[in-house]
């Protein structure tokens, strides 16, 4: 497959953007705050009005409790094996941007090409630019095999050069899929109750979704995520769309 994202002549009120989705993103989150290394030189200054006692050697009860005070707060019973303790750290996630509100989407069977049907989904924040962009993307073929049919099917650990499956948003983009940045699905499950190369509806849940901020190599595909980058987050995206199947004439 000469290339991931496929470029398709549809007529339909979405176009998928071709290759564009191949770019490396524009723009990443800006440089770590300051704020911790000013808060912790504050917190070296001396107060000569402090009652606190002193020893001999010039230490005193106060700074003793602070010690022991931190040493507390750094010890954590958090063990990345606890499942308990896995989910409470996910129920803690701070994400950057938190759910995806649909104004417009569409489901595309692509039969045209026999050798490699393709299916996808897209759903849009807005009907005109600037919008965000949430793509499902079902490589049918050789050597992907993506779903064809009904299925519970988990989005942790793939690549954008090799997913069977892949979810992905993209942000801030003009008509023309010039984007501000690439996110791909790192964690979640996508429960498929109807789909069909034959058409019909598409009916899915998207559960627990984490997108992590991206680059996209144009010539390989794969997806690194970027450094400081943002997270993505969808709790519960319940689609229902008719798909559009399309055949090669």
């Amino acid at each position: 497959m000469s290339c991931r994202s496929m470029s398709l002549t549809l007529v339909s009120v979405l176009a998928l953007g071709g290759c564009s989705i191949g770019v490396q993103p524009v723009g990443t989150k800006g440089a770590l705050e300051e704020e911790a290394a000013a808060d912790a030189g504050q917190a070296g200054e001396v107060d000569g009005s402090s009652d606190s006692s002193e020893d001999e050697d010039g230490s005193s009860e106060s700074d003793d409790e602070d010690w022991e005070g931190r040493e507390d707060d750094e010890e954590s019973d958090f063990d990345p094996d606890d499942e308990e303790d896995q989910d409470d750290f996910e129920d803690d996630r701070v994400c950057d941007v938190d759910g995806f509100d649909v104004a417009i989407h569409q489901a595309i069977q692509d039969n045209q090409n026999g050798d490699q049907p393709l299916f996808f989904y897209q759903a849009r924040t807005a009907d005109t630019a600037p919008f965000d962009e949430l793509r499902i993307l079902s490589y049918q073929a050789d050597p992907y095999y993506g779903p064809t049919g009904p299925g519970s099917y988990d989005l942790s650990g793939s690549n954008y050069a090799d997913c069977s499956l892949c979810v992905l948003v993209i942000e801030e983009c003009t008509d023309d899929y010039m984007c501000e940045k690439v996110y791909f699905a790192s964690e979640g499950q996508l429960e498929v109750e109807r789909l069909s190369m034959d058409g019909g509806p598409f009916i899915a849940t998207l559960t627990d979704a984490v997108f992590e901020e991206v680059s996209i190599d144009a010539e390989t595909y794969e997806s690194r995520p970027v450094s400081g980058g943002d997270e993505w987050c969808v709790d519960d995206m319940v689609i229902e769309v008719p798909i559009q199947v399309f055949e090669a004439e």
